[in-house]
């Protein structure tokens, strides 16, 4: 069996429109790439107005900006009492002493002043206070409060090992003090998480605090499924249309099919040198562009933290449909009634650094964090590809289904793009109509259904493209014995 479908695959990937078709790929890897654009490394710029009155860029290392993100909340929650000139000394030790280690950082222009090894320490010495702080006013609080609270705050379970990880690592400079804060606000400490996991990540796999996930080999696949899903689909129809049609013109296939037990084995071999040859013209040409920009970066991003919608992955119902927002960079009718500016890169919330990067700004979108959650970006890429292999499993069964009625090559690749084109066109039409959840194609973009983008989820696109993959195998097997192949 594996003998003929090694076979069955070498002929396909002989054919003319194969070597076209990897042109077409490594044209669309290229354009997606952008090489010379990663050949330039990232880093946050501020403007500093001098005391004439003319700008000056200053380049600032992206851990300076976060420290000076996470000073300021941290000094936006003490309370009132402990923020003017009259503190007292007992009540308001630990703020009085917070403001003697780290006054410093209220100036943003200071922070140039200092080595690159103190903002660490700095750093690292303010998230655990944060953090600290935190939970120990989450646990303060009574199993009710806990119970509606915790949800809320993204990652809010990976505290301690945060902190463990700091104070193992001696990372920070130990702070004796409690502080006296207010009120915790979800979407703030939500986007403190992704910072800080940011950080971590680049200390745990010593990459520059500068570096640019946008360059790393994990970053290009993961925007190269989200733009490139529908010519990754077109390709697998025009890899499979003909597979069946060239044993019909030599006359083989009347020779295999004359036991109906070869039958089944038949399809099969069709079904899985099928799915081999698109893997081949597909991800070969990804993972060598991959293996290339590692080599170029050093690191691959695998395990880089990005932000999920939570419902999509938990359940069959989205937390929210997205509305037209208008925001900072485009007005609200740039984008379709289910988008939001948040679809911009490879899922829906990337985080902050990138995001200021690409903006020179505050990120233009911060949508509810209740409703996300932290995966890596090997993850992520897990995902679709499942995701994709399910999709192209379909339409290859669909073409070893079509090939049992249809007698012409023509006319199955027209039926298979057509399914696909008027798929996508009653999805647009009828985004959100109950109906849409049972069909197939429903379902076509992986990444629009973990970003929440539209009003499906992605949990229930394995499940309706899993039925229908078991549908169509079944009816192509019951069809394929009683088929009269003496024609």
């Amino acid at each position: 069996m594996l003998k003929w479908i090694l076979q069955d695959t070498k002929r396909t990937l002989k054919s003319r429109k194969v070597v076209f078709l990897l042109l077409v790929i490594i044209v669309s890897i290229l354009v997606t790439t952008g090489i010379v654009s990663r050949l330039n490394s990232y880093e946050t710029t501020r403007t500093i107005v001098n005391d004439d009155g003319s700008y000056q860029m200053m380049v600032m290392p992206n851990l300076g900006s976060e420290v000076l993100d996470i000073h300021s909340e941290l000094k936006g929650r003490f309370l009132s009492t402990c923020t003017g000139d009259k503190q007292d000394p007992i009540q308001c030790a630990g703020e009085i002493e917070y403001n003697r280690r780290f006054s410093i950082y209220d100036n943003s222009i200071h922070i140039f002043d200092l080595e690159s090894e103190d903002v660490e320490r700095d750093y690292y010495s303010l998230v655990h206070i944060y953090l600290t702080n935190i939970k120990d006013q989450v646990e303060a609080e009574n199993e009710d409060y806990q119970f509606l609270l915790k949800p809320k705050l993204l990652d809010y379970h990976k505290i301690d090992t945060i902190l463990n990880y700091i104070e193992t690592q001696k990372l920070h400079k130990p702070f004796p003090y409690q502080l006296q804060t207010g009120f915790i606000s979800p979407i703030i400490f939500s986007e403190s998480m992704v910072s800080i996991a940011t950080q971590l990540y680049y200390h745990e796999h010593s990459i520059p605090e500068n570096f640019n996930i946008v360059n790393s080999a994990a970053y290009f696949l993961a925007t190269y499924l989200q733009y490139s899903l529908m010519l990754i689909v077109f390709i697998a129809i025009v890899i499979i249309f003909d597979s069946l049609y060239k044993d019909y013109q030599s006359g083989v296939i009347k020779t295999i099919m004359s036991s109906p037990k070869r039958r089944v084995h038949y399809f099969i071999l069709k079904f899985s040198s099928a799915m081999l040859s698109i893997t081949i013209v597909v991800l070969i040409p990804l993972l060598l562009m991959s293996i290339i920009l590692y080599l170029m970066e050093g690191v691959i991003g695998l395990g880089y933290p990005i932000q999920i919608s939570r419902s999509s992955l938990t359940g069959f119902t989205p937390f929210k449909q997205y509305t037209a927002v208008v925001n900072l960079e485009k007005p609200a009718a740039d984008f379709s009634t289910y988008q939001t500016i948040c679809n911009i890169g490879p899922i829906t919330q990337y985080v902050s650094d990138i995001a200021t990067g690409a903006f020179a700004a505050d990120t233009p979108c911060l949508p509810d964090f209740t409703s996300f959650m932290t995966i890596s970006l090997g993850q992520y890429l897990i995902l679709i590809l499942v995701h994709l292999i399910l999709l192209i499993a379909l339409l290859a069964s669909i073409n070893n289904l079509m090939s049992l009625y249809v007698k012409s090559a023509l006319i199955n690749i027209v039926v298979l793009c057509s399914i696909v084109g008027i798929s996508l066109f009653m999805t647009d039409l009828n985004i959100g109509k109950a109906f849409l959840k049972f069909l197939p194609f429903t379902f076509m973009n992986g990444p629009q259904l973990l970003m929440e983008t539209i009003p499906y989820t992605y949990l229930n696109g394995i499940f309706t493209l899993g039925g229908w993959l078991i549908l169509i195998n079944g009816w192509a097997i019951f069809a394929l014995k009683r088929h009269d192949f003496s024609d």
